[in-house]
């Protein structure tokens, strides 16, 4: 079923892109861009607030939890605040590149050769929704519930997008964890 999920939500975004035309979907693109940098600077700082306000639900040591060994369970806690810190910073820049980009929505209408307009704006509608949809799964991956966990389990394909995606799988994974210097 996320298999199913995923895939149609991929199709939307390549749907929306090529409707959107190659240059408004750069416009979001580099707005995507910007928000996932900005995140990235300040994921940590709110991280510490959150873990105020928001409960989190400590997996314990015989709790299956697909992609993470015993000693990093223990810090889980750790990594899910710094990811739905980031994740609370990208969508206030989504939300704010959204915004930005429904005012530039004439540039769907520049004269480009129709098939280039279509094609790059579908191609990065794609990227972008990938993107997306991979941080959120890398996001529930630190849910230590059963039926989360056998989502991963049973979807071969959101299971290989947090496993394999080029550079992210690994760098994310090292950011939210906390096991490299985040000023890298």
């Amino acid at each position: 079923m996320l298999t199913l999920i995923i895939l149609v939500v991929l199709l939307i975004g390549v749907y929306a892109g090529a409707r959107r035309g190659l240059v408004l979907q750069v416009v979001y693109t580099i707005g995507y861009i910007l928000s996932f940098f900005v995140a990235k600077a300040y994921y940590l700082n709110l991280s510490e607030k959150l873990e105020m306000l928001v409960p989190y639900s400590q997996p314990g040591i015989d709790d299956n939890m697909i992609y993470y060994n015993t000693a990093e369970k223990l810090n889980l806690d750790y990594a899910f605040y710094n990811a739905l810190a980031f994740l609370l910073i990208i969508a206030i820049g989504w939300l704010i590149t959204r915004i930005i980009g429904y005012m530039l929505n004439s540039l769907t209408f520049l004269p480009l050769l129709r098939e280039v307009n279509y094609l790059g704006g579908g191609l990065l509608g794609f990227i972008m929704q990938y993107l997306a949809i991979f941080l959120f799964l890398k996001f529930l991956t630190f849910i230590p519930f059963e039926f989360v966990q056998d989502q991963f389990t049973n979807s071969g394909l959101a299971n290989w997008i947090v496993q394999n995606t080029p550079y992210l799988s690994t760098t994310v994974y090292d950011w939210w964890l906390g096991i490299v210097n985040t000023s890298q």
